[in-house]
């Protein structure tokens, strides 16, 4: 029989460079790690470890095979080997690691201003520390800025890679407020990452 850990990234992708290692950003707000058991007996503890450091993290929940538990808000403290120890009904003691390595920091957008007027303009800039990015683009609605084609949204690019946008305010009635998501790729993050601003 043999334990297992994985990490279950609750966002769109769960990504994976290789095995045995996981990929996430600094500042993610949570990741999830699952430690299982295919042994016949049941377990009675999980103990979880970070650079060979025994770590309290919150627990998802807890089944006799199987733990799932999160970290909160990625830092560097968190990047090395994480990993699962567990010891059955039989007193059978088994374990399991996997490699966290952290990909630069989530995108966070900067506004030109602190005032959100109505007629005016205003520039929203993705500012990341991600490398290798293959696309940066926007979002409103649930549609990409670029296909969307507003006339008061200019966009300082292109579909699949702009830096800013710039909105010119108005006030709809049927919408006073609108959240821009900017999200960024790279050659190993398939789903992507955002950070949403109000306007």
């Amino acid at each position: 029989a043999v334990v297992s850990t994985q990490s279950t990234g609750e966002r769109a992708c769960e990504v994976y460079q290789n095995p045995g290692t996981y990929l996430a950003y600094q500042g993610e707000e949570r990741s999830v790690f699952t430690c299982s058991w295919n042994g016949t007996d049941n377990v009675r503890s999980y103990t979880w470890k970070l650079n060979g450091e025994i770590i309290n993290p919150t627990v998802k929940y807890s089944e006799p095979k199987r733990q799932r538990v999160y970290i909160e808000r990625l830092d560097s403290s968190h990047a090395g080997v994480f990993e699962c120890e567990v010891t059955t009904t039989n007193n059978v003691t088994a374990r399991a690691a996997l490699s966290l390595q952290l990909q630069g920091s989530l995108p966070e957008i900067v506004s030109s201003t602190d005032e959100f007027i109505y007629g005016t303009n205003v520039t929203l800039t993705c500012k990341h520390s991600i490398i290798n990015v293959t696309k940066m683009y926007w979002i409103e609605d649930g549609n990409t800025l670029y296909a969307l084609n507003r006339p008061y949204v200019t966009i300082h690019g292109d579909g699949d890679y702009a830096e800013s946008v710039t909105v010119h305010l108005q006030k709809e009635a049927s919408e006073p407020s609108e959240v821009y998501e900017c999200r960024v790729e790279n050659e190993i993050m398939c789903g992507g990452a955002h950070q949403k601003q109000i306007l």
